[in-house]
């Protein structure tokens, strides 16, 4: 392990990484806002934060995994629709985001503070 080996054969991993090893780096995350400050079209986010469903613009959106533009944006028509989600499970109300998808993205999307 940590030597360049692959993980198993047929696997999609890549090199096996010790996980000693502070060189391995993990996936950043976006936020949509920074403690109580939130932004209405969800842009100009720096990265390494948590994506908020409530705030985020379609583009924003569409960094998410198994998120392209027509999801993308039927999740922002939802939120117009039906209001603003309430907890980040009631993303799966929009259709194509079902349990695989919101396995993706749970750890990376939060829903902030409500109007």
């Amino acid at each position: 392990p940590g030597s360049g080996q692959l993980g198993p054969p047929g696997s999609r991993r890549g090199p096996i990484q010790d996980p000693k090893d502070r060189r391995a780096t993990r996936p950043r995350i976006k936020r949509c806002h920074s403690s109580s400050s939130f932004s209405k079209s969800g842009e100009g986010q720096s990265s390494g934060e948590l994506i908020d469903l409530n705030t985020a613009s379609a583009e924003l959106l569409e960094t998410l995994p198994g998120i392209g533009p027509v999801r993308a944006g039927d999740i922002v028509a939802d939120r117009e629709l039906n209001g603003p989600f309430l907890t980040i499970e009631q993303i799966t109300r929009v259709k194509g985001i079902g349990p695989s998808i919101f396995g993706e993205i749970r750890e990376l999307v939060i829903v902030g503070e409500l109007p």
